[in-house]
């Protein structure tokens, strides 16, 4: 098994373990629902003209994804 070496800026102590598990839980977020909101909703190609048509957006596709995950009539 090759060994890998990598670097991170964290006030985390010096545990590799905890940092591994903080920055995998971090990416899996990452891939999971951001992945969905770009690819479904192709957010970051979205060119809004304000922050806050931004975030309300933003919001609306959270809410609109939410709703898709937990309807159950649907047969795909």
């Amino acid at each position: 098994m090759k060994n890998e070496i990598r670097l991170y800026i964290s006030n985390l102590q010096a545990d590799a373990e905890l940092i591994n598990r903080s920055v995998r839980a971090r990416w899996g977020v990452e891939n999971s629902l951001h992945w969905v909101l770009d690819v479904g909703f192709n957010e970051d190609n979205s060119r809004k003209g304000t922050r806050f048509a931004v975030q309300n957006c933003s919001l609306l596709n959270r809410i609109a994804l939410n709703l898709l995950k937990n309807e159950k009539t649907m047969v795909l």
